[in-house]
């Protein structure tokens, strides 16, 4: 008989990965689900979660804005000088966020990642996520 075998490779984000295994099974096959805790990493994982209340009635668009105006001064008080995740709700959001980050050049490369960085930045289809980098 044919297997019909499928990979799911799930971020650490995902708060409820049993549930998310639950629905991704059939009335004939169960999934199978495996959740790692952080003592698998061979590498420690430094998590920071912040908070903001969004005091002033805004929209949303000015809420994130109001929020990259403060990541700079975040990344330098928690990132060691050591590369950083920031996760943002939208691709836009996204984009808007790494244009401020590189307005502030604040994070310098060296001449060889940036060379790689500049390389790798040919393939992205995004031309204002490409804009952004060095």
């Amino acid at each position: 008989t044919k297997s019909n075998l499928r990979f799911v490779a799930v971020s650490a984000t995902i708060p409820n990965p049993m549930d998310f295994g639950m629905w991704l099974s059939s009335e004939n096959n169960d999934s199978v689900c495996f959740n790692l805790d952080d003592s698998y990493r061979p590498v420690p994982l430094k998590k920071v979660v912040l908070s903001f209340n969004n005091c002033i009635p805004s929209t949303t668009f000015k809420f994130d804005m109001n929020l990259n105006f403060k990541l700079t001064n975040i990344i330098a008080q928690y990132s060691s000088n050591k590369p950083t995740l920031v996760f943002c709700s939208t691709r836009k959001s996204t984009a808007q966020a790494a244009a401020h980050l590189a307005s502030q050049k604040r994070f310098v490369l060296s001449d060889g990642p940036r060379a790689q960085l500049r390389e790798r930045a040919n393939g992205i289809v995004d031309a204002r996520l490409r804009e952004v980098l060095p």
